[in-house]
């Protein structure tokens, strides 16, 4: 059980939907929960979803709102940036053990007030909520925020569609805020700043934070690698950690380098320079930074763009590169070699890791019902619709699933399949 009037949790909360984007306005969600804190925060990486996830941003709204009514009498102070720093030690490779420690503990300011009565949230009723995570094999995996007076449960549970029975992976004992799947396993940062990995059969793998790895280790994300295992953002070397959650190797970065994203390549990465990340909002759509290519092997970097504001799946080159360039925005296509160029992706909420379809929603700002159109990328046409609401959309291949009011949907060519949530 987790208590949210903690100040650990309901900062990490907060900065979490701080940064989720709304596609052409970029940072409403960000601008929502300054407007709330009145103050900038933590650096929370967006590279869980692209920045054209424009859904993410109505449930980062949503989840703003609920926060601020669960947690209205603790905002508070300003959390200082914490930046990675660069480091050039070897290779080294550390075994995954033991169990998750307990969260630090952050002491609330001092302000004098009245003698307080009993939390509001005291009294409210128990609400849960759903996030789609993505598949593992034939399942989808959901992830479950039970609000039970003041506190919060987090459970991740998973259906096979074709089946329609729920079942639950995992409850978890930190406070989750960013997931990752390869398709076989879930990654997360854990309270105490060590990744936890959950592999095929459910078992639970804690890696430590390694030694000498900077305070906020893992706070920016853990995208995923191609050919499975996650990377880890921000890192200070080029932290990557095995699917099965078995292991986690540790590279040497150039020096004044963090790790940024992975590529299609297994040995090309996105790096950052360590002053670019350590700002608030570094590595974010909030403070574009220089994205250079990296070769593993050769140790050759090269600055392929100079105002880059997130990292995506590529279907058919190393990336593409969301960059800002007077007051626009733009996406560039990054070949091998470190060349770039222009391309147009489509208008949508989200695209499948193959680039032949995508997701596109009527508005990815509003709080209601909306349609959503699952659409061909080559022509534009729409292979199949239903009325929902906005939210973050997972893919197998070029079948799509999505949280949508009580069911989880799937979008799989001209079929919409509907699983009552649990």
């Amino acid at each position: 059980m987790n208590d949210v009037n903690q100040p650990d949790l309901e900062l990490r909360l907060r900065d979490h939907y701080r940064t989720l984007d709304s596609g052409s306005s970029h940072d409403l969600a960000a601008r929502v929960a300054e407007g709330l804190n009145r103050a900038p925060g933590r650096r929370w990486s967006p590279f869980r979803m692209p920045r054209r996830t424009a859904a993410a941003a109505a449930i980062g709204v949503a989840a703003l709102a609920v926060l601020a009514v669960l947690t209205a009498p603790l905002w508070f102070g300003q959390a200082t940036p914490v930046g990675p720093a660069a480091s050039s030690s070897p290779t080294a490779t550390l075994v995954a053990s033991g169990s998750p420690s307990s969260s630090p503990s952050f002491p609330l300011a001092e302000t004098p007030t009245p003698t307080p009565g009993p939390a509001k949230c005291a009294s409210d009723p128990p609400t849960t909520s759903y996030d789609a995570v993505g598949w593992r094999g034939t399942r989808v995996v959901v992830l479950a925020n039970h609000f039970v007076r003041c506190d919060l449960q987090q459970e991740l549970l998973s259906v096979d569609p074709a089946v329609g029975q729920w079942r639950s992976d995992a409850v978890l004992s930190d406070i989750v805020v960013m997931l990752s799947t390869d398709g076989s396993s879930i990654a997360m940062p854990s309270n105490d700043g060590g990744i936890l990995v959950i592999d095929a059969s459910d078992k639970q793998h804690h890696i430590p934070q390694p030694s000498g790895a900077p305070q906020d280790f893992g706070a920016y994300g853990v995208p995923v690698l191609p050919g499975g295992g996650y990377l880890v953002t921000g890192g200070d070397k080029l932290y990557r950690v095995a699917s099965d959650g078995s292991r986690i190797t540790a590279d040497p970065l150039p020096a004044g380098y963090v790790a940024v994203a992975p590529t299609s390549d297994p040995n090309l990465f996105i790096l950052a320079p360590t002053e670019d990340a350590n700002v608030p909002y570094g590595l974010s759509a909030r403070s574009p930074f220089r994205a250079y290519l990296w070769n593993l092997r050769t140790g050759r970097l090269k600055l392929v763009a100079s105002a880059v504001a997130g990292v995506e799946m590529s279907p058919n080159s190393l990336a593409y590169l969301d960059v800002a360039a007077g007051g626009a925005w733009s996406a560039l296509s990054l070949a091998t070699d470190g060349s770039t160029k222009p391309v147009t992706l489509p208008n949508a909420a989200s695209i499948s890791p193959d680039g032949s379809r995508y997701i596109w929603m009527t508005d990815p700002t509003q709080m209601g019902v909306v349609t959503v159109e699952l659409r061909l990328t080559s022509t534009g046409q729409i292979l199949v619709q239903f009325q929902g609401s906005n939210a973050v959309v997972v893919w197998k291949g070029n079948v799509a699933a999505l949280v949508s009011g009580i069911d989880l949907v799937i979008l799989d060519g001209s079929t919409v399949t509907r699983v009552p949530l649990p």
